[in-house]
Parts: C-alpha cells; structure tokens; sequence
C-alpha cells in the first residue's frame, strides 16, 4: 500500500482536500483482496425472456478457496458457476426470482439477497459500470490493449467493486463481408474478435463494442475511413456536414447477428443526431439476435425525446465527450443534465459519458507506445485531486453509468482508491434508484439530495466556484453521518459544517429517521 507520506505530494488546491486524499488511499489501498468476502455490485439484475445473458457476481476479499453458491432455487434455464460467481442462460417467460448468493472463502463467507427479474425492458436495472477505450487510447486501440485493459481490471480489483464492461470504441471496423454484409473487424488490430470476447467472458467480465448508423464512423482521418453501420446513398433526413450522415441502406440486423455472434454483451451506438428511428431499429435487430444486448445511445439525444428513449434504450447520451479540464466539465456535464434527471428510472440511464480521470490520452494528442510505458506526469491528468473527486463524486450520485476510460495498467494510487470508493459505488447502484435532487446556492456552489431505498439520505456539497464556500447546514433531529470521500463515521450530527475549497466537494451519508423526513437547509 502506498503510504500517506507520498500521497500528500500529490498536487492539490488544499490542505482539506489532501487529507481527503491520504484517507481516501489508506482506507481502501490494496485490501481489496484481503479479508472474509464483501459482496458487492448490484441486488437485482435484469434480463429479456428468450434471450442469454451472463451476470457476475463480484466480491472483494481474499481470492484462496472462492467459491459461491445459491440459497434458493434458480429458475430452469439458469446456472452459477461456483467457481467464477457467473450467473448465466436463458429464460423463457418473465417474472421474478428471490433468493440469496453466498460467497465464501478460507477466511470466511458472507452472503445477502438478490433478485433475478425478467421481462421486456428489464435491461440495465442500476447504472453499468465498467472501462472504455476512447479516452485511455483514442483511435490507437487494438486487441492487445483491450485484453491488457481487462485483466487489469481483474488484478488491480476493479473487477471485484463492480466494475464489469470492457467497452471496444470506434477504430476496431474493417470492411464488409461480401457474404454476409456485416461489418468485420481490421485484423491488423483486431485479429481475433471472437476470441477476445471470449477472454474477457473468461475473466467474468462483459464486451461491448461500438458502431454508428452513419455511413462512416468517427474516429477515423483521411488516411483510413472507418465502415459505419449504412451504406449510399445518403438519407437527406440524416445527413451531416463533416461525415456524411446516415444512408439510406441499412445494416443494422447483419451487424447485430455479427455483435452476437461474437458475443457482445453491450453496443454504443453514436451520432451526431441521435434520431429515435434509427435507435428503433438497432433495438429491433438486437431483439432478433440470441443475446441481450444493452444498447447505449450517442451523442447528443435531443431532449424533446427524452420520455421516448428509453423504450429502445438502456443509456442516452446528451452532451459531448468528457475532457479533463475543469471548465468544460462545469459547463458541460454537471449543469447540463438536471432537466434529464425526471426520466432516469431503472432500465433507463441519462449518460454523462465517461470519467475523464486517470492517466488518459485522448485530448493530449500523444502519440507513445501504449502498455509498455506510462504517460509523462504532463500527460496523465489536467485535473486536481480536488477536481478529480468532484468529478466522480458527481456522477455517482446523479446516478449516471460509471465508466473509467484510462489506462489502467498505470493507474496511479489516488485515481484506484477514488474510483473504488465503496460508498460512492453503493449510492450509485442502489436500487429502485430515485435521481438527486439539486439546491443552488450563490457562487456556483450546489447540494444534491437523493434519498436512498433503505431511508438513507445522502448530502453531496460541491463548490464549482472559484472562492471557498463555508458550508452550514442544520439537521431536523441528530442522524448518524458518514463522511463517503473518506470512509468514515463521524458519530451522530445535528448540524454539517465545512469550508469547502474551489472545484471540491463533501458527500454525506445520514441515516433514515423514524419517518424518513428530509433534512431542511
């Protein structure tokens, strides 16, 4: 575990929020796999009739002697693998199944309640979690660094807090099969598609991958266009200046017979009109294939449509991608969804687009040999420690999908310990999830309250401003209070006061009251 001394050098706007930090990292450090087992992930999972699906249970813990196991009986059609924690088969009919999942290890077992619901939009029942390509390596991806990504996200224990898509952008499209029209991959960078998936399967984690309904994707340059999922002529309803638009020939059922047949488990689906025919139509060929198949939409789905989304997909994505600069944030991401939050519901997520934390390239132009060395320190992250955790703090309690998008053989200690923060991750997948409700106060400062399913209340204070905000608030009766960034109890409260630095945040967690009243500013 790397020591507290050499996390307080660790560049920050305050002293407050480098304690944070050193807190943070010595409570979570490298005990991930020590210990009895701590399940953890979601309590429910979804799926459609008819169609396989695989779920991994996670836990964190000592790996010598796992094993898990079921108490109850699993629907026919459905089996766990005691030795992975994978759930995984075939439901014909819908309906809902209870029982409980129990994990034990040689140092001990634990075990908690877990449902297994099935029926049409069922999809996606708390918000995915997992690691994405565009921000760790821009168009630069290959095969090797999306398996090195994942076993990565085994050892170093991301996997183990329910971390559990391996998500393939665009630059992986090759050409068309002139047999069956689908899209293959370049098997100068993508030799073995099939065989990478199946990899990833192998370390109990899901595969998505990425295509467009425009006739070219993003991602490419004049020197190699990338295949989209359409072909000529263009649909002057769909078309778009710099690539192209849509076309008017469609290849989405032998792309999703493509995507299955691989075994993807996840698709993001991009462009730049985000149109809900298109997404219909995506979703139908998904439908007919033998896998369930989330589908993420992107990049800018139009608000007018924001009660129609969800019919076809799991996440919608509004606004652009995430950069690790501060100003963009603030402008574009954490003002910009509070006129989405009243459709986010289990089975639909509003998608604020991956984390921009950690050591990442897009946005850097740089141009190194991946997985071999890390990234010069000018070049991992622009934002602040402070930054960094408003940043996560923020999506997890929105709640938003939580995807890293780094290179994570490189991680450093802050950024692991951040984005393994148990109680941030538990608020983010609570379920039925109700969204945050925001208070704005003078200076760009702001409070999310969001009321959890066991009558918890969690208090998210963040300062988006340039001067320090001293914090006061007054509690109706005295609550048990967690401190989420650092992990810790403080005792019963009656009143919360803090000076809270530019661009940081304090995340509260207060226990349910007798009749679960909310706490009043």
């Amino acid at each position: 575990m790397q020591s507290c001394e050499k996390v307080l050098v660790l560049p920050t706007r305050s002293l407050v929020a480098t304690c944070v930090v050193a807190t943070c990292i010595a409570a979570v450090g490298a005990v991930w796999n020590e210990g009895a087992p701590r399940i953890t992930g979601p309590k429910v999972f979804g799926a459609t009739p008819g169609r396989r699906f695989m779920h991994p249970f996670t836990t964190c813990g000592n790996r010598e002697g796992l094993r898990w196991s079921i108490g109850g009986t699993l629907p026919h059609g459905v089996s766990l693998d005691p030795r992975t924690g994978i759930l995984s088969g075939c439901i014909q009919k819908s309906g809902r199944w209870t029982f409980i999942v129990r994990a034990t290890n040689v140092l001990g077992g634990a075990e908690r309640p877990f449902a297994l619901v099935v029926g049409d939009g069922m999809r996606a029942l708390t918000p995915p979690m997992g690691w994405s390509s565009w921000n760790a390596c821009s168009s630069d991806v290959d095969q090797r660094h999306v398996e090195e990504n994942a076993a990565a996200m085994v050892s170093m224990g991301l996997a183990a807090h329910g971390y559990t898509y391996v998500n393939v952008d665009s630059c992986w499209q090759g050409r068309r099969n002139d047999v069956t029209k689908a899209l293959d991959a370049d098997d100068r960078v993508f030799p073995n598609m099939a065989l990478m998936v199946s990899r990833i399967h192998g370390l109990g984690l899901k595969a998505g991958i990425y295509s467009t309904p425009m006739v070219w994707a993003w991602g490419g340059s004049d020197t190699r266009m990338l295949q989209g999922g359409s072909g000529y002529p263009l649909d002057p309803d769909h078309f778009h200046p710099f690539f192209g638009g849509c076309g008017k020939r469609g290849y989405e059922v032998e792309d999703a017979r493509q995507f299955a047949r691989w075994g993807f488990d996840w698709l993001k689906y991009d462009w730049s009109m985000t149109d809900l025919e298109h997404t219909r139509r995506m979703r139908e060929a998904l439908d007919k294939t033998e896998r369930d198949i989330v589908l993420q939409v992107s990049t800018s789905a139009q608000f007018k449509d924001a009660a129609k989304y969800g019919r076809y997909s799991e996440v919608a994505r509004h606004g652009g991608d995430t950069k690790d600069e501060w100003t963009f944030l603030r402008t574009h991401c954490f003002m910009a969804a509070d006129r989405w939050l009243p459709f986010i519901r289990p089975g639909f997520w509003v998608d604020l687009d991956m984390l921009a934390i950690g050591p990442i390239r897009q946005w850097h132009n740089a141009k190194l040999p991946y997985a071999c060395e890390p990234l010069p320190d000018d070049l991992r992250n622009r934002l602040t420690p402070d930054e960094q955790m408003a940043h996560f703090a923020w999506w997890a309690i929105i709640p938003t999908p939580l995807f890293i998008s780094c290179d994570i053989p490189h991680i450093d200690n802050f950024t692991l310990a951040l984005v393994t923060n148990t109680d941030l991750i538990d608020i983010n997948q609570d379920y039925p999830a109700m969204p945050a409700v925001p208070t704005d106060f003078p200076g760009q400062c702001r409070l999310w309250t969001r009321e959890l399913s066991d009558g918890r209340t969690v208090l998210g204070f963040f300062n988006l401003g340039e001067d320090s905000w001293k914090m006061e608030r007054t509690l109706d009766t005295p609550r048990l209070t967690r401190d989420v960034l650092a992990m810790k109890d403080l005792g019963k409260c009656s009143r919360l006061s803090e000076t809270i630095p530019p661009h940081a945040c304090k995340v509260y967690l207060l226990e349910k009251t007798a009749n679960n009243e909310r706490t009043k500013r």
